[in-house]
């Protein structure tokens, strides 16, 4: 199972949603980011941020194994992958210091506070974490979607476009 790639909005999603954020205001592909985003059950609401500059590269691989560890924690190593769903758009500080906001499916048997303790001790450059169980998904698809307004990127895990297809089965992929 490949990775899934970490991706502009310009790209591949932006595509099949047929939306082109060049045509149209940066609100309206928020807009159409969000409407796509809002039918899922979401559960969490993370932000994990870095007390000090921290190449992407590095950043994106602190990410994936804090997500890694908490799915291999909740649902074994092999059924982490079908379990845990999740989408992480990375935002850049004025500064340029990375962080990212993810919102999560398959957590509910977590503790929301010790994945935050968790965050922060993964290494010198990780900075606070916060996790809210998410009270609106339209409201966390909404903030979420904000920074691919922003020129951010996105990034989702590799079972996030089985649900697309389970939820849209006209984005599958015609033979």
């Amino acid at each position: 199972m490949s990775s899934p790639s970490h991706i502009s909005p310009d790209t591949e999603l932006a595509i099949q949603l047929n939306f082109d954020k060049k045509k149209n205001s940066k609100w309206a592909y928020q807009d159409a980011w969000a409407k796509l985003l809002t039918p899922y059950p979401w559960e969490w609401f993370v932000t994990l941020t870095f007390s000090e500059d921290v190449h992407p590269e590095a950043a994106n691989k602190l990410w994936r194994l804090w997500v890694s560890q908490l799915g291999n924690q909740l649902h074994g190593k092999r059924q982490k992958a079908k379990k845990l769903v999740w989408i992480c758009a990375t935002e850049k500080q004025k500064s340029g210091r990375i962080h990212f906001h993810a919102l999560l499916i398959g957590v509910k048997q977590a503790r929301r506070l010790s994945w935050m303790d968790h965050w922060e001790g993964l290494g010198r450059c990780t900075g606070y974490a916060r996790i809210e169980e998410v009270k609106t998904v339209q409201g966390a698809s909404r903030y979420i979607c904000k920074y691919l307004a922003k020129d951010g990127e996105i990034d989702w895990s590799n079972n996030f476009r089985n649900l697309l297809i389970d939820l849209f089965p006209e984005m599958e992929p015609s033979e």
